[in-house]
């Protein structure tokens, strides 16, 4: 082949590698698929500047493999954070509560179970609002009862009592601070007194109370002197009332009538046993109360046993001593006596008996109205049971009234009440 033939052959060589280029680019403009792209740059190397579409490939595969990665690594770090809170969750649950199978119960009850539906919410600092839990103490102070107690000025010592007047001295100037306070206060001491002759040759009659105060005096006259209340006898016993006086007599082998020196007396007999001039009868207001359902039938019942006994010894000086009260506990006299033996109630009967007395002439005195507070009872204090019995002190108030009568009674100058002291009753 000559060299023109050569020529003409390379320039249409050429022009058809130009043709066959150009009409690949056509057909990529066209959106040709991506495996032509590749053949078409596959036979023009120098054009795509890759030696290799594997590595173009695998770069592309490369970056987009790697923001994958990045990503799913992001993904699987903040799931491997929640699962270590997890894993420490379950650690400190395991911890608290382990397994009953492994560990034995405590015997004390006291330790409350994790678990347990029971157990105490924790401590808050808000107040509970559940009524059942007080308040702290110091939390308000109290609150003052809106029914004030009656005002001590309203409480007159009334007369003939032993309140000592103010102008006698500044130690006996007594006045209660409170009107649960005792109106009397208990004397310091006992000594003997001129005055205890006037109850020479006297009887002290009653049930129980006077019975212990018949014994209190026996040892006083033994530790302090044998003078105090003169030789007076007491013939005081338990249970003795004016109805059981009336329905009996010694000679029933069962009786609670007085004995003297161990031998049984109805009450009008007591004066001939004796040889006394003057009987202080204790009023039995408790036993006739208790079979009477009302203050005036039981004081109905005194009056006609007094009048017996005036009636059998017209000589003899007849002195009636109040029915005390009671501390409103009712602890050896029984609830079902609460209403009955009211002090209230034996408020009433003293007022029935002080009726008969003032129009019979009979001297009555209130020993029972110094043995009680502002409010008419007896203070705990100045009972030997918390309930009527008297204490052996407070019995010491009672010689200081019946001292106080004496000496008015000597000087002329006594006089009964008129009506028995309210209080605050």
């Amino acid at each position: 082949m000559n060299i023109s033939i050569k020529k003409t052959v390379a320039v249409l060589l050429i022009i058809g590698i130009c043709i066959l280029y150009f009409a690949a680019c056509g057909v990529k403009e066209d959106g040709g698929s991506s495996a032509d792209t590749s053949d078409a740059l596959l036979s023009s190397g120098e054009s795509s500047g890759l030696t290799n579409s594997g590595e173009a490939s695998s770069a592309v595969s490369s970056a987009e493999q790697s923001s994958a990665d990045k990503a799913e690594t992001s993904v699987n770090d903040t799931a491997d954070s929640s699962n270590e809170d997890s894993t420490a969750t379950s650690d400190e649950s395991s911890t608290a509560k382990p397994d009953d199978s492994s560990m034995a119960k405590p015997d004390d009850s006291s330790v409350i179970s994790p678990d347990d539906s029971s157990a105490p919410p924790p401590a808050s600092s808000e107040p509970s609002e559940d009524s059942s839990v007080a308040p702290p103490v110091s939390s308000a102070p109290p609150v003052e009862s809106s029914v004030a107690p009656p005002p001590v000025s309203s409480v007159a010592p009334p007369p003939g009592s032993v309140i000592p007047s103010e102008e006698s001295s500044e130690e006996s100037s007594y006045v209660p601070k409170d009107p649960s306070d005792p109106l009397t206060p208990i004397p310091e001491s006992l000594s003997a007194d001129p005055i205890d002759s006037h109850f020479n040759n006297s009887l002290f009659l009653g049930y129980s109370i006077m019975m212990h105060f018949g014994r209190y005096v026996g040892q006083w006259r033994t530790e302090i002197d044998s003078t105090i209340m003169g030789n007076s006898i007491n013939v005081g016993a338990v249970g003795i009332s004016f109805w059981s006086n009336s329905q009996q007599s010694p000679s029933m082998s069962s009786n609670s009538l007085p004995r003297y020196r161990g031998v049984a007396y109805n009450f009008e007999d007591l004066p001939s046993a004796t040889g006394c001039t003057t009987m202080y009868i204790g009023l039995t207001c408790y036993s006739e109360m208790k079979v009477y359902s009302d203050p005036q039938s039981a004081s109905e019942e005194v009056i006609e046993g007094v009048n017996k006994i005036k009636a059998k010894n017209p000589n003899v000086n007849i002195v009636l001593l109040s029915g005390t009260y009671n501390t409103g506990t009712f602890e050896q006299l029984g609830s079902r006596y609460s209403k009955r033996l009211s002090n209230e109630n034996i408020r009433k009967f003293n007022n029935f008996i002080l009726d008969y007395c003032n129009q019979n002439g009979v001297d009555f005195v209130d020993v029972s109205t110094p043995l009680t507070n502002g409010y008419g009872r007896m203070p705990i204090e100045y009972s030997s049971d918390n309930d009527y019995h008297i204490a052996k002190d407070a019995f010491l108030i009672w010689i200081d009234v019946l001292r106080d009568y004496a000496r008015k009674k000597e000087a002329g100058t006594w006089k009964n009440y008129t009506v028995m002291p309210e209080l605050g009753m």
